[in-house]
């Protein structure tokens, strides 16, 4: 089971965000639950009480035997900001593990020419 940690700036962690950042992380990575050892979420409240883009969801997930993977959000809402973070996690984790799996390759065939 993959390690989830939460930390909140400025932003309240109801019940509902908890388990709304569990669920979207937990299905993010389900697929690279043997290459996932812990994600890290951060999310901060940018502007406090002022207007524009409001959340920052940032998603840090540590591999195995790869580099870290480093993602990052800005909507308005909190919870599109989770949704969003967690999609591109699912994104980045499936590059690092493609770009880490041995390439097929053939032998090169030589001709002669008789």
């Amino acid at each position: 089971m993959v390690n989830v940690e939460l930390r909140a700036r400025g932003v309240v962690l109801t019940r509902e965000v908890v388990r709304d950042v569990e669920y979207e992380v937990r299905r993010a990575i389900d697929r690279f639950q043997g290459r996932v050892v812990s994600v890290f979420v951060r999310l901060t409240d940018i502007n406090g009480h002022r207007s524009g883009p409001d959340v920052h969801c940032s998603m840090y997930a540590t591999l195995r035997g790869m580099p870290p993977v480093l993602v990052e959000t800005r909507p308005n809402n909190l919870f599109v900001a989770i949704a969003l973070c967690s999609k591109k996690l699912a994104g980045a984790v499936r590059g690092a593990v493609e770009r880490r799996k041995p390439r097929r390759w053939l032998p090169k065939l030589t001709l002669e020419v008789c």
